[in-house]
């Protein structure tokens, strides 16, 4: 008998140790004794670890009202019509600059140059004296141009020592290849017997005087020319900026009209020697009508 309660007594201490392990084993618990064995405890959980994962699994399971399920829907649609308008607006801006980096490529004229033509488009008329290697660089004509193309011209000529003569007149009125003379000065022009501001003078002659190369005609000859940009300077009381052309023969150092965008002064140079100056002075902006540049004596 005694026996019997022996082994009944070993088997129950057995079950219970089991079943200790087994708990331990199923919620991941670490006992004091895994501790002070110097068992790996790195997989042990805590109990609030097991309640997050049974809450998350409940939550997954839970299912998502219709109203929920429509809002989650709109919100992904409306991202991705961001995302698609931003895409576009990339695209659009990629484009529009090839566009830009194509018609700088295509034209003939630098960007340089292409700024500076757009300020002249504010010319309605000027004028002008000029002095270069055709006047022995002396100023003695003035040249006022209609438009910055020049498409009129109308040119006063310096008033030397002459005395009246028969076919003398002191302006020319220049249009296309037509080219009319008036005298408009009367002191000079009438005389006790001669009175020239009554004539017209046709078929003048355009070799007859010196008409330039104005100063928009010069700023379309550096088109496409290499351009580099100096810096601010004044010349002649003006504000201008300078830069250097180069068309690979010659270098052109000009000062230009920090609003109108022409030149005041064009050096040219082989090297460092300098080969020729025109010069522009007195340069006027906006003072003539269109009406100043048709023939008056064509009028009486």
């Amino acid at each position: 008998m005694k026996k019997i309660l022996f082994v009944l007594g070993i088997a129950l201490l057995f079950l219970t140790a089991c079943g200790a392990k087994s708990r331990n084993e199923v919620t991941g618990l670490v006992t004091l004794e895994d501790y002070g064995a110097g068992k790996d405890v790195s997989a042990g959980k805590d109990v609030s670890d097991a309640e997050d994962v049974v809450e998350k699994t409940i939550e997954k399971k839970v299912p998502k009202s219709s109203a929920e399920q429509k809002a989650e829907t709109e919100n992904v649609e409306t991202k991705t019509e961001v995302k698609t308008s931003a895409q576009a607006e990339t695209k659009n801006f990629k484009e529009e600059f090839k566009e830009a980096v194509k018609e700088v490529k295509d034209s003939s004229v630098t960007p340089a140059v292409r700024n500076l033509l757009r300020k002249t488009e504010n010319i309605k008329s000027y004028s002008f004296l000029y002095g270069g290697p055709e006047t022995a660089g002396l100023f003695k004509d003035t040249y006022i141009c209609l438009g910055p193309d020049c498409s009129k011209m109308v040119v006063q000529f310096y008033k030397g020592d002459e005395y009246v003569m028969d076919d003398y007149f002191d302006t020319a009125y220049i249009s296309g290849e037509d080219v009319v003379g008036c005298c408009i000065d009367r002191v000079r022009c009438i005389t006790f017997n001669t009175d020239n501001t009554k004539k017209v003078f046709d078929n003048i002659d355009r070799s007859s005087f010196i008409v330039p190369k104005t100063p928009v005609s010069w700023l379309h000859s550096f088109g496409n020319m290499d351009a580099k940009y100096i810096g601010k300077s004044t010349f002649n009381k003006r504000s201008v900026e300078d830069f250097e052309f180069s068309d690979g023969a010659y270098i052109y150092r000009v000062k230009l009209d920090d609003r109108y965008g022409v030149p005041h002064l064009i050096e040219k140079f082989k090297g460092d020697e300098r080969v020729a100056k025109f010069q522009f002075n007195d340069l006027k902006f906006n003072n003539w009508k269109d009406g100043f540049f048709e023939p008056p004596c064509k009028k009486n």
